[in-house]
């Protein structure tokens, strides 16, 4: 398979977190995680973090967000774009055929700062788009 932001590498298997497995691109450093594996990684871990295993960044996350659209490496669909937040631009590229989700470099890292590693499921959600169109408004105001 080939990266859907660079065209060109092939795809490498890879672990994003322990016990999540993805494939990776080594040049722009985006990851193709199959939603089925993350479920089942976000089952198996601690879904609340305790106050001491979290460890914000010191300064702000560096991603590579991907602005156009993207096709899936494994469909060659397009894939829909969900915004992470109200507050934040970054937006997970997802197929909706394939059940597999694009993390541009650095999205995964941003993900955890925001402390969403474990929400991926409900960004993928028309409340979840709905709230964080209120929240970014509210933001604009």
């Amino acid at each position: 398979m080939k990266c859907p932001r660079c065209k060109t590498p092939d795809l490498k298997p890879t672990l994003i977190e322990e016990y999540l497995p993805a494939m990776g691109c080594d040049t722009c450093h985006g990851s193709l995680v199959s939603l089925l594996y993350y479920r089942h990684w976000a089952e198996t871990q601690k879904l609340a973090p305790s106050p001491d295993d979290v460890t914000m960044p010191a300064g702000p996350v560096a991603t590579n967000d991907t602005t156009t659209a993207i096709i899936c490496p494994k469909c060659a669909r397009v894939m829909q774009k969900y915004k992470l937040t109200g507050t934040v631009a970054n937006r997970v590229d997802v197929c909706s055929t394939c059940d597999e989700a694009w993390l541009d470099g650095g999205e995964w890292e941003l993900l955890e700062a925001l402390q969403l590693s474990h929400e991926l499921p409900a960004i993928l959600t028309a409340i979840w788009r709905s709230e964080e169109r209120r929240v970014g408004k509210e933001c604009r105001s």
